[in-house]
């Protein structure tokens, strides 16, 4: 016999859908390409539902005290319900300074308007280091949930 313990990740009437789409990024999800002065960002649905104009904020360091770099608008991404990644990227134009760590937040509904299964995979914090040569090429400073 086997027993199986499920645990319930919202509270009944707190708008959790088990159906419902969900926007997410993670720390290799922000490349910056040095040979376009761009940071190249990709938008995973995990959810069951398609996600639909959603809007994705760079920030050159965050939104709390940095400078918005821009906002781009995915106006759809399919849910992954044959088990295959559902993906789209974006591109923000961006040129990083070469004589000390930078830091980069990309923030996913940044004005909370997309109803979705959970907040918390929706922003990271990246620092890019100098030193480095080749595109992509970037440190995991922090990952802050979006609340």
């Amino acid at each position: 016999e086997t027993l199986v313990a499920i645990e319930a990740l919202g509270e009944p009437g707190f708008g959790l859908d088990a159906l419902s789409p969900d926007a997410a990024i993670g720390e290799g999800d922000v490349e910056y390409w040095s040979d376009r002065n761009s940071l190249l960002v990709r938008v995973h649905n995990i959810g069951a539902a398609p996600v639909k104009n959603l809007s994705v904020q760079a920030w050159e360091g965050t939104p709390e005290d940095g400078k918005l770099l821009g906002t781009a608008f995915i106006p759809y991404i399919e849910a992954p319900n044959d088990l295959a990644a559902q993906t789209t990227r974006v591109a923000f134009g961006w040129k990083r300074n070469d004589e000390s760590s930078n830091t980069v937040c990309v923030v996913l509904d940044p004005d909370n308007e997309f109803d979705e299964i959970t907040k918390r995979n929706n922003r990271v914090v990246v620092t890019i280091d100098p030193a480095s040569v080749s595109p992509g090429a970037l440190r995991k400073q922090q990952h802050q949930p979006s609340m």
